[in-house]
């Protein structure tokens, strides 16, 4: 059995270090809180990340079988059902008489938590991408709006000029096409808003079935 001092603790804090921006607070538009992180000892307290069992030590697959198993830990779309049984049937193919089962069961943990603490922070960050977007369309919605008013107080009479008509056609049809795309865009955010916490779920989901 191979000990060693990990070094996703030291990702851990980089990361940590990275995502705590006030811009990204000031353009965070979710109703849930900004929170960039998620806390490996609130998940699983007693885990100690400083000293971990290296999987693979003793099976030459078992990176593979890792890496196939870390995309399916982020994909959502996969029942929490079929998650414990893809889970357990990797702990049945991979455990060794060498090493115990709770310094294995760490081991993989702490490789799921690193996985899903990046993809938490892409989304994070995809998030606020988009609510950028969403800000600057706004602000274009709301210029047009003032500039369609301003047409409409220029046509005084049907024989006004039949350029100012024709611009203000077309920035009526903008408008509506902006705003529809606009409020579509805002019900993605809702969705989108919901993935950290449900990839935080996730984890802890993982923490209770490898810590039971």
């Amino acid at each position: 059995m191979m000990i060693y001092r990990s070094p996703i603790f030291l990702l851990f804090v980089s990361l940590m270090t990275n995502l705590s921006a006030s811009e990204e607070i000031e353009h965070w538009p979710c109703i849930q809180g900004y929170v960039p992180d998620m806390s490996l000892a609130t998940v699983w307290p007693e885990l100690d990340v400083n000293t971990i069992v290296e999987i693979g030590a003793y099976d030459n697959n078992a990176s593979e079988k890792l890496r196939e198993l870390r995309q399916e830990v982020v994909d959502l779309s996969l029942p929490q059902e079929d998650l414990n049984i893809l889970i357990n049937n990797y702990l049945l193919l991979s455990s060794s008489p060498s090493v115990s089962k709770s310094d294995f069961n760490e081991s993989l943990y702490l490789h799921f938590f690193e996985h899903v603490q990046k993809n938490r922070h892409k989304a994070i960050k995809g998030i606020i991408r988009y609510a950028k977007r969403q800000e600057i369309m706004s602000q274009s919605i709301e210029k047009r709006r003032a500039t369609i008013e301003r047409y409409q107080n220029n046509i005084v009479d049907e024989n006004s000029s039949r350029d100012i008509k024709s611009d203000l056609e077309q920035l009526k049809i903008d408008q509506t096409w902006e705003t529809r795309l606009f409020l579509e865009r805002e019900k993605k955010l809702n969705y989108l808003c919901e993935l950290p916490v449900k990839l935080e779920q996730r984890i802890f989901f993982i923490a209770r079935l490898l810590n039971q």
